[in-house]
């Protein structure tokens, strides 16, 4: 049985010194050649491994939204980064509140809700972060 291949092209282009380095450390690792990360990152950012339904329902929120594609990536990176740091916090008995709320620890039985994508808890100058991010605007069910 032979494995489908895909029409390749050959493309020339300059990347940063460290970006590319980055990226041959990566397929070094993985034990992959680096065309090969850099290849899996432009899959990624394009969608181009997704179900076809997820990648339009992806393309379709950009749209709804009016962002960038590298706007939407940085949203949704910083929404996991943000959620990630207030769960942390909050498994290890207090939220952590950035100063510009009130600094200091918050004790757990006054900690706010988990709710991801949730910004407002985590104030930035990011200009990603002012976006309102895809999970924030969909209804989920109360667990109560």
């Amino acid at each position: 049985m032979k494995t489908p291949t895909v029409e390749r092209e050959t493309a020339t282009f300059r990347l940063p010194a460290t970006l590319l380095e980055r990226a041959r450390r990566e397929g070094a690792a993985r034990g992959l050649a680096y065309v090969r990360s850099v290849e899996e990152a432009l899959e990624v950012y394009f969608f181009s491994r997704l179900p076809p339904p997820m990648a339009e329902a992806l393309e379709q929120d950009m749209k709804e939204l009016k962002i960038s594609r590298q706007n939407y990536f940085y949203s949704l990176l910083d929404a996991r980064y943000r959620d990630e740091r207030h769960f942390r916090s909050w498994l290890n008995g207090a939220l952590l509140v950035p100063a510009e709320v009130g600094g200091g620890r918050i004790p757990t039985s006054t900690a706010p809700t988990r709710r991801p994508c949730d910004t407002a808890q985590f104030p930035s100058s990011l200009p990603w972060t002012k976006l309102p991010l895809p999970c924030a605007r969909r209804a989920r069910p109360s667990t109560r």
